[in-house]
């Protein structure tokens, strides 16, 4: 009978990078994703720490981390600053220059590239 015979143990996949002592895991997808993580290229952040690198883990570290904000708030400032002092944005002609508070520019015709039939 099918029942007696003894299954097969389950397939795992191991991490063999040296003095890595994780768990077995159920799917190649897994161990890529602990490869990646824990002996992959790091991530320099804001403040200076390295960090694996996983974009949403990093997200939430730039966000918690008063370092990150200063170091990101300084170069947002850095960037509005030229923004503002740029010639190409003071009326010499930037398409821009025409658009009102609201995003609307000032002769805006909403109907004037559409067709009713």
């Amino acid at each position: 009978m099918a029942a007696d015979l003894p299954s097969p143990p389950p397939t795992t996949f191991m991490c063999h990078e040296p003095g890595c002592e994780s768990k077995p895991f159920a799917s190649p997808s897994n161990l890529k994703r602990h490869a990646k993580a824990k002996h992959g290229p790091k991530a320099t952040m804001p403040c200076g720490k390295k960090r694996s690198d996983h974009s949403s883990n990093n997200k939430r570290h730039e966000k918690s981390c008063r370092p990150c904000q200063q170091a990101r708030g300084d170069a947002v400032s850095a960037v509005k600053q030229e923004e503002q002092t740029s010639p190409a944005h003071s009326g010499t002609g930037c398409p821009f220059d025409a658009i009102e508070d609201d995003g609307v520019p000032f002769d805006f015709d909403p109907f004037s590239s559409y067709h009713f039939f």
